[in-house]
């Protein structure tokens, strides 16, 4: 698939009479870049994204205001609602009015999704001013669909203009929607159809029609009945660069004839000949699994916010192509092999000046592993992940991996996606740069976006420059055929569409609840005591976490929690808080989004009572005594020790400050001995010290029932201090463990500290626990002080916790208070006098003032 030739030369606007596009607004054109980007592939994996279409594609949008939109190709939209009704008895009919897009569009697409179900359409005969009129299969006439498709001289939907004559804000009958798709939403309510709640409506739209200069045979090289100025004669396309083409015309008002999206060139400064060529090289067929597809398409919204280079390039990235600027017009080069134009020997070299160059790209620019996205009918054109390219030459290469990602969400064909992704890879892999003297010979002979042959490979003409000597001098890209060889490119990833949910309002709990007891097994052969629950897949994605309650056998309350996130898997086990030799019950029920209705299983019994606790300590318990023994006698040894080595300090004559664990001096003057006596005993109380902690590490390692990493220390300090006089005491008492496994870390530490000195002390007890899982962290603490303030003693205790329960000793709870989205939260409590300014409902409806010299309720309906 090669391109020989570019067709033609550049076409005047003079070549379409009259009907050439007004004069461009001054601050819209975009000038053709100097060539082609010089950072090629790469510049579009951080091109700027447009960003709009993520909003108009995925969101109901509300007001006045909004930017003009228009959609080239085919995509998903939900609509932007300027108008509802509602009439009839009970207000059993309602109407909505969603504007789809602006511009001439071909239609709807023969199916919509409700409650993200694919539903299809049941097209029925128009009537009136309609463009088209359909029903949803399965609906009968509980919604009727009544399509504008913003053609000129379309008007106002007389239905609605009788419906709401009589309504305080009728549908005017000059509401004509000129240039403006739109659909009507007329909808009879039906208890049956609308049992999930109102149903809202994702419209598939075949969007704007466009003109191909090659169907119009008034254009060098066209054939057929296309006119620039009579919209009626244009086609609705995918094509890539038609999109292009209409695009830096700009979609223009039918009154005004200003742009409203778009560039709003002439078509004297665009390459119209470029823009042909390079739709003929995306329409151009390929079989991949058996389906006949074009090389590629492209899919793209643009709204009057949008930067127009963002569009553009979007268009461009769609076709693996590039923005060429091409003798001064604006030109584009698609994604396909070329014949080389002209071998550049050394006689087409200029010697006063030298080669440059690079033979691989910065590390920051080029990847070995490229992923990417695209857009799948078959999910609602959600996005959807394509198969990963790399190659391990590459990596071994480059000595790492280096990731990158490149999306193209305005593709809707997973093959078409997955030969651009393999494409873009090669590109960039292609690092190769020149900056290449050449004779004017070939500096006449050559354009930008042609290909040439230097040193025996293929090379992309990207720029070419001269100065006021016309000295040419021409930056080349390296490229080859084999970057669009199809060869080895694997078929894009086949997406199986959702199931669909089966009357999720009808589920309000799971089915077949069950709970059994049994044990948890470790590795090691340890066991503990477990309940597991069982129930039956609801098949239902908007239920979105199983909750758990359950508890002892004639015990009363709700019990203890437990949450299943996992609800397709229909199971859960659960150790928390379970003890040996009892009997449980337990009961569930559901979290649904969105809320709903929703009941309690009835209270399920173990038809047996948990096993015994069994713990394996038979085989280390012999070492786990011994070891205790060998710990105190180290312990009494080290005591001795250290007052040995103090009464040696003490008749040296030197102030000491002993630390059980560690010694620490400070000498004056002594005699060598003496000093060399007291290095000597830190030395042995040091070598006991770190026995200790071998000891302490043996014990852990013995009973530890868990793989990983796990570390326990215990640190007792208690130290008197006597500064210039100034005597203080220190006394501290720290424990810390922490245990890790993979990505999961548990650890927390329990510490007492008292100090006194003269005229001040200080006391705090600190418990800390600390868990990570994957990304998620999680802290909670409490700390006690007892400290001076302002010459008085004061204390306090702070909290870390995302809620605080108090029990009764049986189980029951008395008071629960936590925070949720609105703030803190109290549960379960009792207050005698409360003292206020105002108390409000969560709902806003109700209010309660008690500030000022008046007090008042407020109700609001």
């Amino acid at each position: 698939m090669a391109i020989f030739t570019l067709i033609g030369g550049a076409i005047g606007g003079a070549l379409f009479g009259a009907g050439s596009l007004a004069a461009s607004i001054a601050g819209s054109i975009i000038t053709g870049a100097l060539g082609i980007g010089a950072q090629l592939a790469l510049s579009y994996r951080k091109r700027p994204r447009p960003q709009a279409q993520t909003a108009i594609r995925g969101q109901v949008r509300v007001g006045a205001g909004l930017d003009c939109a228009i959609l080239m190709g085919e995509d998903k939209v939900k609509g932007q609602l300027v108008y509802y009704a509602k009439w009839g008895s009970g207000n059993s009919r309602n109407a909505y009015v969603k504007k789809l897009a602006d511009g001439w569009c071909e239609g709807l697409a023969p199916w919509v999704y409700v409650y993200g179900e694919r539903v299809d359409l049941v097209t029925q005969v128009p009537v009136g001013n309609e463009a088209a009129r359909y029903t949803l299969d399965g609906w009968g006439d509980a919604i009727v669909l009544r399509v504008y498709d913003g053609r000129p001289g379309q008007l106002a939907d007389s239905e609605l203009v009788a419906a709401t004559a009589a309504l305080d804000t009728p549908w005017p009958s000059t509401a004509r929607g000129t240039n403006i798709c739109y659909v009507v939403e007329d909808q009879t309510y039906d208890a049956a159809k609308f049992a999930r709640g109102l149903p809202e409506i994702t419209y598939v739209l075949r969007g704007l029609r466009e003109y191909d200069a090659r169907k119009d045979d008034t254009v060098s090289g066209g054939e057929g009945d296309h006119r620039l100025n009579d919209p009626s004669t244009w086609e609705f396309s995918q094509n890539n660069a038609v999109h292009r083409f209409n695009y830096l015309l700009g979609l223009r008002g039918v009154l005004s004839g200003e742009v409203m999206v778009g560039v709003g060139k002439e078509v004297d400064e665009i390459d119209l000949a470029m823009h042909m060529a390079a739709a003929t090289v995306c329409d151009a067929e390929r079989t991949v699994s058996g389906r006949t597809i074009p090389t590629y398409h492209c899919n793209q919204w643009a709204s009057a916010g949008d930067d127009h280079l963002a569009i553009l390039k979007n268009i461009e990235d769609a076709m693996a192509g590039y923005a060429v600027n091409a003798s001064g017009l604006d030109g584009v080069l698609a994604g396909a092999p070329q014949i080389p134009v002209r071998e550049i020997t050394a006689d087409d070299i200029r010697p006063d000046e030298e080669i440059t160059g690079q033979n691989r790209r910065r590390d920051d620019e080029g990847f070995n592993v490229l992923s990417g996205q695209f857009s799948e009918p078959e999910t609602g054109f959600e996005p959807e992940g394509l198969k990963t390219v790399s190659v391990n030459a590459d990596v071994e290469l480059d000595g790492r991996k280096r990731l990158a990602a490149n999306d193209f969400l305005q593709v809707s064909d997973r093959d078409i996606a997955q030969y651009l992704l393999n494409i873009r890879y090669r590109q960039n892999r292609k690092a190769a740069r020149r900056s290449v003297p050449v004779s004017r010979a070939v500096g006449f002979g050559v354009e930008n976006g042609e290909w040439v042959t230097l040193e025996g490979k293929d090379w992309l003409v990207v720029n070419k420059g001269f100065d006021r000597r016309l000295r040419y001098r021409l930056q080349l890209a390296e490229t080859g055929s084999d970057v669009y060889d199809e060869e080895g490119i694997e078929a894009g990833p086949v997406v199986t569409p959702r199931t669909s949910p089966v009357n999720p309002s009808l589920i309000s709990t799971v089915a077949n609840f069950n709970v059994a007891a049994g044990l948890i097994t470790g590795t090691n052969g340890a066991q503990i005591p477990a309940l597991e629950f069982t129930w039956d897949d609801p098949e239902d994605p908007t239920i979105t976490e199983v909750r758990i309650f359950y508890r002892q056998v004639g015990d009363s309350g709700n019990g203890l929690p437990a949450v299943a996130t996992d609800v397709a898997s229909g199971a859960l086990i659960e150790p928390k808080g379970v003890q040996s030799g009892i009997a449980y019950e337990a009961r569930a029920t559901i979290t649904t989004r969105p809320d709903r209705l929703k009941t309690f299983t009835s209270w399920v019994t173990t038809t047996e009572a948990t096993v015994p606790l069994q713990v394996i300590l038979g085989e280390v318990a012999a070492d786990v005594a011994g070891t205790l023994e060998s710990l105190r006698a180290d312990h009494n040894s080290l005591r001795a020790l250290v007052t040995d080595l103090a009464d040696t300090v003490s008749g040296a004559g030197l102030s000491n400050r002993l630390t059980l664990g560690r010694v620490q001096t400070r000498v004056g003057t002594a005699e060598a001995t003496v000093k060399s006596e007291i290095i000597t005993r830190a030395s042995e109380v040091a070598a006991i010290g770190g026995q200790i902690t071998e000891i302490n590490a043996s014990l852990i390692s013995a009973t530890s029932q868990i793989e990983g990493n796990a570390n326990a220390i215990s640190i007792t300090q208690s130290e008197v201090t006597d500064l210039d006089g100034v005597v203080t005491a220190l006394s501290v008492d720290l424990t810390s463990v922490e245990a890790q496994v993979d990505d999961a870390t548990a650890g927390g530490y329990y510490k007492i500290e008292a100090s006194a000195g003269t005229g001040d002390v200080e006391v705090t007890a600190t418990t800390y626990l600390r868990a990570t899982l994957g990304g998620d962290a999680i802290e909670v603490g409490q700390r006690h002080e007892i400290y001076i303030e302002g010459g008085e003693l004061k204390g306090r205790t702070v909290n870390i916790a995302d809620q605080q329960v108090w029990v009764t000793s049986e189980g029951d709870v008395l008071a629960v208070i936590g925070e949720d989205e609105d703030g803190l939260v109290l549960q379960n409590i009792r207050v005698g006098v409360v003292t206020f300014d105002q108390l409000s409902s969560a709902n806003g409806k109700l209010v309660l003032k008690g500030s000022g010299d008046d007090a008042s309720i407020e109700v609001f309906s």
